[in-house]
């Protein structure tokens, strides 16, 4: 497990996904980072608390994994 700051100002709220997708976080039991092939969908905004973490693997870590 692992926590990590999330601001959620204006965020679009995942209400739903097919069985194919993977969710890669939750928050308070709702999805807030979803993966399914090449997209990803994020319910809040990484930058506003500088987390690099997720803006490398869009960028950089998903280069490798095509």
């Amino acid at each position: 497990s692992y926590s990590l700051p999330a601001s959620f100002i204006r965020a679009p709220k995942i209400i739903s996904y097919g069985s194919s997708t993977e969710v890669l976080a939750m928050s308070n039991g709702s999805p807030i980072i979803i993966r399914n092939d090449k997209h990803l969908g994020i319910a809040f905004h990484p930058e506003l608390d500088n987390i690099s973490a997720l803006h490398e693997y869009i960028f950089i870590g998903r280069k490798t994994n095509k």
